[in-house]
């Protein structure tokens, strides 16, 4: 199970076992969503740093960073019908607060490529003052001896717990933050502003991208979308 938090750490845990067994850190801020590709290879999170952010799980490591957002991002999600999981071709969606859709196709061959550009990824203004956020929301863990994963821990009646006062009982499952020079860039193949309202959510269909904004829902038809039409979307 994936969980993403405003503290900008996504966790990978092991439900079987109980076991933490990855932590990753946002670029900047706190992080708002996640999704699993189709099969389970690839996580997508979005969050303040204005990113997209594809990390590789079976790898353990940030696999490109999208940039096309100019706020806050707000839903991600993959498109189940238009991802060929055998031949290495995924496609995906974001919105934002900035009320714009942006589609996302890669390959696995072009993500290893050398990141191309230095161009500094755009940081929306936001209530972090530094990358990450106060940790004192970080769920609370345990060391297993001689093991990389921490065991999640509980809290007695008074919200003691045995944890590490930073919530985290060792370094060897949290992964550094990937300086931009060193993360490959991925552009989208469509950036649109839809709406004039912050978007908050979209969900792939068959026909269709169904999209939530803070002040009603609306499908956007593929069929009609020449720019999407013409990308094979």
């Amino acid at each position: 199970m994936a969980i993403v938090s405003e503290d900008g750490t996504l966790r990978i845990l092991d439900l079987q076992t109980e076991t933490l067994t990855d932590i990753y850190s946002s670029y900047y801020g706190g992080l708002s969503c996640v999704a699993w590709s189709p099969d389970g290879l690839y996580l997508l999170t979005g969050g303040q740093d204005d990113l997209v952010s594809v990390w590789n799980v079976a790898d353990r490591a940030l696999a490109a960073r999208g940039v096309g957002h100019h706020s806050w991002v707000a839903g991600v999600a993959w498109d189940a019908w238009r991802c060929d999981t055998g031949s290495g071709r995924y496609r995906f969606g974001s919105v934002g607060e900035d009320g714009r859709i942006c589609l996302w196709d890669f390959e696995r061959g072009m993500l290893r490529r050398p990141r191309v550009g230095s161009a500094r990824p755009s940081i929306s203004g936001g209530p972090f003052g530094s990358r990450n956020g106060s940790s004192a929301t970080l769920t609370k863990l345990n060391s297993i001896s001689g093991s990389g994963a921490k065991r999640l821990d509980t809290t007695d009646e008074d919200g003691a717990s045995d944890g590490d006062a930073d919530g985290v009982g060792g370094s060897d499952i949290e992964h550094p933050v990937l300086p931009r020079a060193q993360a490959a860039t991925l552009p989208p193949v469509l950036n649109q502003s839809i709406d004039e309202h912050p978007l908050t959510w979209l969900s792939f269909e068959e026909d269709s991208i169904v999209t939530t904004c803070k002040r009603g829902m609306f499908d956007l038809d593929l069929s009609r979308t020449l720019a999407i039409g013409e990308l094979g979307w």
